[in-house]
């Protein structure tokens, strides 16, 4: 059973590059796009999901997806993509 007592909705926004997330963000909801070849989205420091050039934004959403991040270093890193919004639970009164 999950406890989210302690816990705040934030969002996070951007083109390229690495939102910082700290330790113990759980994350809900991914939204990408690219309009260029070789667009990815690195999950956890680990599995690289291609984003297609030019098709329908990527949606990782709650039902697929809930990754906490245990470490200090970025969990996400979205590579040649021209957008990214990211919903996620921050521990603490952030």
């Amino acid at each position: 059973m999950l406890n989210l007592v302690g816990f705040k909705l934030v969002e996070f926004a951007g083109t390229s590059g690495s939102p910082t997330l700290p330790a113990g963000t759980i994350i809900l909801q991914i939204i990408t796009h690219a309009s260029a070849n070789g667009a990815s989205v690195q999950l956890l420091s680990g599995v690289t999901v291609p984003v297609i050039n030019g098709a329908n934004s990527l949606y990782i959403i709650n039902e697929h997806l809930l990754m906490t991040k245990n470490s200090g270093s970025s969990a996400l890193t979205f590579t040649n993509t021209d957008q990214y919004y990211v919903q996620a639970l921050v521990p603490g009164n952030v």
